[in-house]
């Protein structure tokens, strides 16, 4: 915890004195980063809208960063009192102030939907709260998108009607709930001291606030996978592994990407040595039940394409943008890799072909070309761990031109600079728990995850909201107590 605690000190004074140097009209440095910020092309207007401010947003960040740094050595050195709070006063405060800051930043600033996600999305819950089926413009039908986060939130609507604000409060939900699991798994595995420890940072984290804005499924997704974790963690036995293999199975609703997640819970079975035929048995369980969850959607796609489909048809050409010529780690226009006839090729087959001929291509490309494939990778490591500014694109991509400059410039300097200080500290106690704890089970639960995701992203293509299920990871860690750590391996 001290690490990070100094990191965002030194990033509050540097902000700081950047700010105080603009002032005094130093060099433009300020455009350099946003070059940086903006290499993928998603989130320029919202920065060049923060550069018509310049200075007083960069210096009210130095000074949030400076307040919040002394705000975490207070309670570290007991002067607060919050780690001698009883629990249950310690959550709801958690509670309540997490609650208000979402809603909060869901009244002040503006949203509109903006992207094919959260469009879609929204309009798939809007046809499931009625009953009526998902289908195209034209009237075909479509499963491009996976349907776990719009069936949530068409849930909602069959009581509330469609409404924006009521998927942005179901997302604080999920948020919350992500930071309560995160706290849950911080206390069994160390104690109360990294629990409360990884609360406090998670709840000032700003990507997480701001990702309530968005009607997009990553709070879902990410709920969704550190309750797997918990649950792998808490419940043991065929019960245990029955609700395991309900959440895996909504995970892969939500994104299918967690397709091949049970096979990190076999490793971490195996790790605590439970015998080879257990953790097999163990690991069927969780697929088959994961699978009766997917097993209507399935059938209604076969139904409709005549053809088997996983969760979603847009697996296959993400598979080809991740893997071409021009693939540049994150998201690209389709026609800068796709040639004019090989579109008019696409517009005659069904979403299924699409799939597949998408995986075909991109995997011709692996074979043919292994090299460039696999260098493509640091780019994608770069396009996955990087960005969380991407909070606030998606956040107010619509609508950032209603938003005064030095609030935008305080929103994407406070995002990306808190999350890369957590980031390097992370990187920091990651080496310190491994050479205290070794590779235990602990070890992998915590650990494998992230490494299952950031692997399935390399095949694919990655972008900055796709690291928001590993911020508990890296929070919880950063977070990891000495004493707590030793006396929990007795």
């Amino acid at each position: 915890m001290k690490p990070f605690i100094i990191l965002l000190a030194i990033a509050g004074i540097s902000t700081l004195c950047l700010g105080l140097f603009q002032i005094m009209g130093g060099a433009p440095i300020l455009p350099v980063m946003a070059s940086q910020l903006s290499s993928d092309g998603s989130i320029d207007a919202p920065i060049a809208q923060a550069l018509k401010d310049r200075h007083w947003g960069v210096i009210i960040t130095g000074l949030g960063f400076l307040l919040v740094s002394i705000f975490l050595y207070l309670c570290e050195r007991n002067i607060l009192g919050l780690y001698r709070w009883r629990e249950r006063h310690f959550l709801v405060t958690i509670i309540i102030f997490k609650l208000a800051l979402s809603l909060a930043l869901i009244y002040f600033l503006p949203y509109d939907l903006f992207t094919y996600d959260d469009h879609n999305y929204y309009q798939y819950a809007e046809h499931f709260s009625r009953f009526e089926p998902i289908l195209e413009a034209d009237g075909d039908p479509t499963a491009w998108w996976p349907i776990g986060y719009p069936v949530l939130l068409a849930i909602a609507y069959r009581f509330t009607g469609p409404s924006i604000f009521v998927g942005q409060a179901i997302n604080s939900l999920l948020l919350l709930g992500m930071i309560l699991l995160a706290y849950g798994m911080a206390k069994h595995l160390f104690g109360p001291i990294t629990a409360r420890r990884t609360a406090l940072i998670l709840i000032l984290t700003p990507s997480i606030s701001l990702y309530s804005l968005p009607i997009l499924s990553d709070p879902f997704f990410s709920f969704s996978i550190i309750l797997v974790m918990f649950l792998a963690l808490k419940r043991e036995g065929i019960t245990g592994d029955i609700f395991i293999g309900l959440v895996f199975g909504l995970a892969v609703l939500i994104r299918s990407v967690a397709m091949l997640l049970p096979f990190v819970l076999f490793i971490y079975r195996i790790m605590k040595r439970d015998s080879l035929r257990t953790a097999a048995v163990q690991f069927l369980l969780i697929f088959l039940v994961g699978e009766l969850v997917l097993l209507p959607w399935q059938i209604r796609n076969y139904r409709a394409f005549g053809a088997f489909t996983l969760s979603s048809t847009n697996g296959g050409m993400h598979f080809w943008m991740g893997n071409n010529s021009l693939t540049s780690g994150g998201f690209i226009d389709w026609n800068s890799f796709i040639s004019p006839e090989t579109r008019d090729k696409l517009e005659s087959l069904t979403e299924t072909e699409k799939d597949r001929y998408g995986y075909q291509q991109g995997m011709s490309f692996v074979f043919a070309h292994p090299i460039q494939a696999i260098s493509k990778w640091p780019k994608k490591l770069i396009f996955l761990y990087s960005k969380d500014s991407k909070a606030v694109s998606y956040a107010t991509g619509g609508t950032y031109d209603k938003i005064s400059p030095v609030v935008m410039m305080i929103l994407i300097a406070g995002t990306e600079g808190y999350y890369s200080m957590l980031l390097l500290g992370f990187f920091l106690a990651v080496i310190m728990f491994f050479k205290e704890e070794g590779f235990t089970s602990r070890f992998w639960l915590l650990m494998g995850p992230t490494l299952y995701l950031t692997l399935i992203y390399m095949a694919f293509i990655s972008e900055g909201r796709y690291h928001l299920p590993m911020i508990p990871v890296f929070a919880l860690i950063v977070s990891i107590h000495q004493n707590e750590l030793r006396s929990s391996r007795h």
